[in-house]
């Protein structure tokens, strides 16, 4: 799996603790492979990826909003590719 290209360090992205750390996807499905290629995956603690309501596989707003953080990460680490054609969409 590739570093994050979204954040160096091992806390939740959302409210920076260090416990309960769990691996979160920003494309999950069949973009989950793409997402580990990419660095496209940040640290969250359980709370803000895995339950509701604020987890992010439970709150869509959350969720839209990491994939515009991934898209944009993306488009500046990899300025030659096309976002859409490699992730199937625009998050912006």
């Amino acid at each position: 799996m590739a570093k994050s290209i979204i954040s160096n360090e091992k806390r939740c992205y959302r409210c920076g603790t260090t416990v309960w750390l769990e691996r979160h996807h920003i494309f999950g499905g069949a973009f989950r492979k793409k997402s580990e290629r990419y660095g496209l995956w940040v640290y969250l603690c359980h709370r803000h990826h895995n339950e509701p309501p604020e987890g992010v596989h439970y709150n869509r707003d959350e969720m839209d909003k990491m994939r515009r953080i991934g898209q944009k990460a993306f488009e500046r680490a990899h300025p030659e590719l096309d976002f859409a054609e490699v992730f199937g969409r625009n998050y912006l």
